[in-house]
């Protein structure tokens, strides 16, 4: 019985916080540029999800190569790795509505915001802060630009 209700609870705090999390605030591109402490053009090269420390929920830490540089305003490594929640361990899996899944090789335009105290800096507006590039093309406020016409804008 009290594995039960462990596994209730644990199921009840996974869906208040699914809720929470989808309350997102639509932002422009602007926006999303003035959040921004490193935006990059990146590809995907490893997935790592885990349990939370109280073991509520799974988080996937992500790796990238960073491809470009847009946007810095912290040191810049060859690659950097951001923290999404959701993922799958085993046969558990967890997923928002508001977080990007990702798998290897994805390639797009990443925000990314350092917390204070955070190891790990997460994307700008969720996904939001992510946006897939498809044949050289991003699709941004309602528009599809070229990769180069977006690092234009990011950098006016």
């Amino acid at each position: 019985m009290a594995g039960m209700r462990r596994l209730l609870t644990a199921a009840a705090l996974a869906m208040a916080a699914a809720v929470a999390s989808a309350m997102v605030v639509p932002q422009s591109l602007s926006d999303l540029v003035a959040q921004s402490d490193l935006i990059v053009r990146g590809q995907v090269v490893g997935l790592e999800s885990s349990w939370t420390p109280d073991r509520t929920t799974i988080q996937t830490d992500i790796r990238l190569r960073v491809l470009d540089v847009m946007v810095s305003r912290v040191d810049v490594q060859e690659e950097v790795t951001f923290r999404v929640e959701g993922g799958k361990i085993a046969d558990q899996e967890v997923r928002t509505s508001v977080d990007p899944v990702f798998k290897e090789s994805d390639e797009g335009i990443f925000f990314l915001h350092f917390g204070p105290g955070e190891p790990r800096p997460t994307l700008v507006g969720r996904s939001q802060g992510y946006l897939p590039i498809d044949n050289g093309m991003v699709s941004v406020d309602g528009e599809t630009k070229s990769v180069a016409e977006l690092k234009s804008l990011i950098r006016d």
